[in-house]
Parts: C-alpha cells; sequence; structure tokens
C-alpha cells in the first residue's frame, strides 16, 4: 500500500484566485488503484456555480460510460460530489447553500465501502452496496483542480458549464493505493 500526498499547503501568504478560466492540473500522477481517499479544500466562492475538482480515467473520451471519475462542483451554492467506480454514477449534494465572500471547508472522505461529504461540519454520507463489482477508483494520471481544459470531454452526469470563480487557500489530497 502506498500513501501520495499530492499538495498540501496551507498558507495565506499564497492563495490562488481562479477566474473562472484558469485551473490547477496536476500531471502525470502515478497509475494506481484508489482504495482510500482523504481530500480537504478550503475556499471563497465568488459565483454560484463551477467546477472544483476533477480526475477521470485516462481515455480518449472522457465521456465513455463504464470511465471511472470523481468530480466535485458547485450547483445553485450547492456542493455536489458525483462518482462513478463503475457500477454507475452516484451523487451526494450539500443540504443547504454555501455562503459567497465567506471562507468554507470541504472535505471528502473514502474509506471503504463509504463515502464522506462534509461542508462546514454538514455531512452527507454514501455506503456502497457490497455485493457492487467495483469499489476501487481506478483514477487518471491528472487533477484538475477550479477547472478542467475542455468542460466538454466530462461525463455528462457532471452538470457544470463553468469553472470555479473565487479562491483556494487550502488544498490537500492524500490517497492510499495498492
Amino acid at each position: 500500500m502506498r500513501l501520495l500526498v499530492v499538495e498540501d499547503i496551507d498558507d495565506i501568504n499564497y492563495i490562488p484566485h481562479f477566474s473562472a478560466n484558469s485551473y490547477l492540473l496536476y500531471q502525470n500522477l502515478p497509475r494506481s488503484t484508489v482504495i482510500s481517499t482523504d481530500i480537504t479544500l478550503q475556499l471563497k466562492l465568488y459565483t454560484d456555480d463551477g467546477l472544483l475538482l476533477y480526475t477521470g480515467s485516462d481515455v480518449a473520451n472522457q465521456k465513455e460510460e463504464n470511465a471511472d471519475f470523481l468530480a466535485l462542483h458547485l450547483e445553485s451554492r450547492h456542493v455536489v460530489l458525483s462518482v462513478d467506480l463503475g457500477n454507475g454514477v452516484f451523487t451526494l449534494r450539500s443540504r443547504y447553500s454555501v455562503p459567497q465572500d465567506s471562507w468554507i471547508e470541504i472535505k471528502i472522505v473514502r474509506v471503504e465501502e463509504r463515502i464522506i461529504l462534509n461542508v462546514d461540519n454538514q455531512t452527507s454520507v454514501h455506503n456502497f452496496d457490497r455485493t457492487e463489482k467495483y469499489m476501487d477508483l481506478n483514477a487518471g494520471r491528472n487533477l484538475y483542480i477550479g477547472g478542467h481544459e475542455d468542460l466538454e470531454m466530462l461525463r455528462s452526469e457532471v452538470n457544470v458549464s463553468t469553472m470555479f470563480s473565487g479562491c483556494i487557500c487550502k488544498r490537500q489530497l492524500m490517497v492510499f493505493s495498492y
């Protein structure tokens, strides 16, 4: 088992601003099967909608129906997490809308049969059925934060047409894989 920390930045002197046409791209991440994930983002949004984070299988056409992906986005100021591990897409949505111009913290934790979305201490949980054929995220080698080079390449279940506009002061991604 390996632990990969993509980035752990919590530096108030370095706060990237996303202007709805910019994004961070982490390329050539080690190809692996992800069995556990812990993602934390601390952000301030300026618009109601936008893509926050995306990783998907490295296929020519991301819209391929059986391609694994994990997407986090804003929809009418609600945080939406969509995931497909190969059994079909499921979606978690924050119960309450998040405020603009205030810092919020989003945490995603996936361990074994459970995925948890926590938005400023509001928790939503999805439990996988142990009989489901696929339980691991066969993630792509690229991780996008704040947007994507081509939103048309995202799976159709990721209902997003704009990139994120705002600031992200903390980005942490820990991945346990084999």
